[in-house]
């Protein structure tokens, strides 16, 4: 996504890091596979995949620095850790958001969607009505997917 030349505004963010993202070092894909009864709907496009990517890198960060120090974490930033831990949190929020902000986008008439293994963007209405679980689908604000998804899993 190189291709175009990035305004000063933009640089040092979040922006700057998804105009710039390296289509040719390769993307994260989901790892599980469509399941019975969710239906193909669509395939994640270039930008679903640098988000979907970036969103995963930015959890594997948090995931290392729980490891690196799994201390409790108090309300106040206090020191580096801390502050740290903070900016990836809000940072892989933002990437989730924007991640299912794109994708509801795309498929606007879809209630209930997942991403599976292939890039694969699923309806799963099917298998949330087989199983009785209705999911209501509320802005940016919301439950993340993920979570939602696991819970109707179990």
């Amino acid at each position: 996504m190189k291709s175009q030349q990035i305004p000063d505004w933009v640089t040092g963010g979040l922006l700057e890091e998804i105009l710039n993202f390296d289509t040719n070092g390769g993307f994260v894909e989901p790892e599980e596979p469509v399941a019975e009864g969710e239906k193909v709907v669509a395939e994640m496009n270039t930008l679903h995949k640098i988000l979907y990517t970036l969103r995963q890198q930015a959890f594997e960060e948090g995931k290392k620095l729980v490891e690196e120090d799994p201390e409790p974490l108090n309300n106040s930033p206090s020191n580096e850790y801390n502050q740290k831990m903070c900016l990836t949190k809000r940072r892989h929020e933002a990437l989730e958001k924007l991640f299912w902000n794109e994708i509801n986008l795309d498929t606007p008439k879809l209630n209930s969607i997942g991403v599976r293994k292939g890039f694969q963007i699923v309806d799963r209405s099917a298998v949330e009505e087989k199983n009785g679980v209705e999911i209501h689908v509320m802005g940016m604000g919301g439950m993340p997917r993920d979570l939602i998804e696991m819970l109707t899993r179990q």
